[in-house]
């Protein structure tokens, strides 16, 4: 996660740098300095949409190798103590029990993780009889989550994916638009202002002119 964290403060940092520097070329119509701006937004704009277009196939990769990670647990009896704390931890947020096949990836000894609470939001189900949660200590039968866990983490993690893509494709579009605009600011600066010439005469200032009045004032 370090490289893409780091990545993602390069980019924030140079875009700020870069509006800024738009934004007092806009403002003092400074043709440098709306050069520089383009050309670095269009640079990311690029960049961005390069990456975008590499996460694409990434995802479906991504989920295949969160698939192959979680069904290397099984059988859980045999997992390792991370493993099952990890998939506990999953359990108990996600309300699901199991990796692939429910309760059942568990065995006898189901985890007190899969136990259903009052606020649970997925189907629940007794726990079966011959499992050590099968009774409590009232009596009663205890339920369980029946679902997986595996499939509610593959939604969510294909969520995630489609938002940063949805993300990554925002910020190309307003990276090109910005470009696009400072292009054509350029352009409006580069076009010719045709100022009418001013003639100079030395009557105008001296007042050698002749005040016009009406006939009848003359009668």
């Amino acid at each position: 996660m370090l490289p893409g964290i780091t990545q993602l403060y390069v980019f924030g940092i140079t875009a700020l740098l870069l509006s800024f520097l738009g934004v007092y070329g806009a403002s003092k119509e400074k043709k440098w300095a709306l050069t520089v701006f383009a050309s670095g937004m269009t640079l990311i704009g690029l960049i961005l949409f390069v990456e975008t277009m590499t996460a694409i196939p990434g995802r479906k990769e991504a989920v295949d190798l969160m698939r192959q990670e979680h069904l290397a647990m099984l059988p859980l009896s045999q997992a390792q103590d991370s493993s099952k704390a990890e998939l506990s931890n999953i359990q108990a947020n996600l309300d699901c029990c199991g990796v692939e096949n429910g309760y059942e990836d568990w065995g006898y000894d189901i985890p007190e993780s899969c136990v259903c609470s009052e606020d649970s939001t997925n189907e629940c189900v007794p726990a079966p009889m011959n499992s050590s949660l099968s009774v409590a200590t009232t009596g009663e039968h205890i339920k369980i989550h029946k679902q997986p866990c595996l499939p509610i983490l593959i939604i969510l993690v294909k969520m995630v994916i489609d938002i940063i893509l949805a993300v990554l494709m925002v910020l190309t579009l307003i990276w090109i638009v910005s470009a696009v605009l400072s292009i054509a600011i350029l352009c409006q600066l580069k076009q010719k202002v045709e100022v009418p010439p001013v003639a100079y005469s030395a009557e105008a200032k001296s007042g050698n002119y002749t005040t016009l009045r009406d006939a009848s004032e003359n009668a």
